[in-house]
């Protein structure tokens, strides 16, 4: 079970940096959850998190979440990360910057039957509004 966790995880890390919404939805639970604490977001379902994949591929195109670090636990496990991308289009309500991201972050994600049934995202959202030049502190 450690391995596939681990497998599972590392996944969602590399379909967050594909393009493939299908395969994306694919690891998640028809009833998932994902929470996104710094924008403040919790997609539940399927149908929602397909929405906020969307969002995020048509803010930042060549969007990427590279790991960092796996650790694993009981039913699931937490990924360090980071995610880099080009603002290329509207992003909680920002237009596009043209600018680089290259942001910490990690998830803390549980995992039954195989498949990811919540994840939630913990970044520092001051961090990528200044690397976007939105908050100049």
């Amino acid at each position: 079970m450690t391995d596939t966790n681990r497998e599972l995880i590392q996944k969602w890390a590399d379909l967050w940096s594909g393009t493939s919404k299908a395969d994306f939805l694919g690891i998640f639970s028809e009833a998932t959850v994902y929470e996104d604490k710094a924008a403040g977001l919790t997609m539940r379902g399927r149908p929602e998190l397909g929405d906020f994949f969307d969002l995020i591929r048509k803010a930042l195109p060549d969007f990427k979440v590279i790991s960092d670090l796996i650790s694993l636990g009981e039913h699931g496990g937490t990924i360090q990360w980071h995610m880099t991308g080009t603002h290329e289009g509207e992003l909680f309500g920002h237009g596009a910057s043209h600018k680089t991201i290259n942001v910490d972050g990690c998830c803390v994600i549980r995992i039954k039957d195989g498949e990811i049934v919540k994840s939630t995202d913990y970044y520092d959202m001051k961090t990528l509004y200044r690397q976007l030049g939105f908050d100049k502190n």
